[in-house]
């Protein structure tokens, strides 16, 4: 009794925890209420229950991913009320080992897990399932080789979906991640979702909005990889895109990538088919307050120095009043640079 488990704390901060029954081949649940064990049987319509991952949304109801070794298909289940409720997520040839679940911003499912592709060859993929609130959909993250194992998925704050795996084929650690969805229709003016965000279809008015992070950004779709803190400019091989700054005293510079923005303008979209493969969207500072990456290739920098891109990638430098350069302002340091390289506060400029 017990193999395959996965637990969960809800907002009282009693333990969930999903398991495998080996004696009976039966999915199972156990509560702690505080004072006791509730045991209780998820599904036993064959052999099923192995792989389990379990996750509790905001209204304390716990989801379950699971495999059904009878059928080799990916199951979920979920309890509301008193009964639990059973549904088979996906059944390509092979699906559903070491499955890892989430819970969406929004209430929505997600589900990452291992499959067999079928074909004449032994071919492993690491797999993704969604579920819209209306029917799952399902697809391919990695493919090949044996890709996907053991992986384990989370969703951040905005719902961009994250997952982690091993590639067998490659005896690597992997990493994937697909950005925020738009949220799910509604026919409700102003809704708040479990997972804190507050939506309205209408003008927002109010005496005062008031924010823990200290700037404002929007998505922007960038033409390599970068991160919260680099200097960004506009690419001139890719318009409408935006890199790391190339040079000391760019003239292209807009901004800096984000670390937690307090507005976020536009929403960011994977569907824009004229983005380069490489590429992807990030939200770009434009005002505020900000952790920028900066080098001492300018000289020290002290509180109050002004700040313009220098010829390390993605980097700030003190700007130097005598060098002549025709110059974009990222903006001013409101801290010291110790070293060579660091990430210091800046008060961004607008551009």
């Amino acid at each position: 009794m017990g193999e395959y488990t996965s637990i969960a704390l809800g907002a009282s901060g009693h333990p969930h925890i999903s398991y495998y029954d080996v004696s009976n081949s039966n999915l199972k649940y156990a509560q702690y209420d505080g004072t006791s064990w509730q045991i209780e049987i998820v599904d036993s319509e064959g052999e099923v229950g192995k792989y389990t991952s379990i996750a509790v949304d905001g209204s304390g109801r716990p989801h379950i991913s699971y495999f059904d070794n009878t059928n080799d298909d990916l199951k979920y289940a979920y309890k509301d009320g008193d009964s639990w409720h059973t549904e088979t997520v996906d059944s390509a040839p092979y699906v559903g080992w070491e499955t890892s679940i989430a819970i969406g911003p929004f209430g929505c499912v997600h589900i990452s897990y291992f499959a067999y592709r079928g074909g004449g060859s032994t071919v492993y993929d690491l797999k993704y399932a969604y579920n819209n609130g209306v029917q799952w959909q399902t697809e391919f993250v990695e493919t090949g080789c044996d890709a996907g194992r053991y992986s384990s998925i989370a969703l951040d704050a905005l719902g961009g979906c994250h997952i982690s795996s091993y590639h067998v084929g490659h005896s690597r650690l992997k990493y994937a991640y697909l950005t925020p969805p738009a949220p799910p229709p509604s026919s409700a003016v102003f809704r708040v979702t479990q997972g804190g965000n507050v939506f309205s279809d209408s003008a927002y008015y109010g005496q005062s909005f008031k924010s823990r992070a200290a700037d404002v950004a929007e998505w922007v779709p960038v033409s390599e990889p970068v991160e919260p803190g680099d200097v960004l400019e506009l690419d001139p091989d890719n318009p409408g895109h935006y890199r790391k700054s190339r040079s000391a005293y760019s003239t292209l510079v807009a901004g800096v990538v984000s670390t937690e923005p307090g507005f976020v303008l536009g929403l960011s979209s994977t569907t824009d088919d004229s983005r380069p493969e490489t590429g992807d969207s990030v939200l770009l500072a434009l005002l505020g307050i900000v952790p920028v990456k900066v080098t001492n290739e300018g000289g020290s920098i002290e509180p109050g120095d002004l700040l313009v891109s220098s010829s390390t990638p993605g980097y700030a430098m003190r700007w130097d009043p005598g060098s002549g350069e025709s110059y974009n302002f990222i903006g001013k340091a409101l801290g010291a640079l110790i070293g060579e390289r660091g990430i210091i506060s800046v008060l961004l400029m607008a551009h």
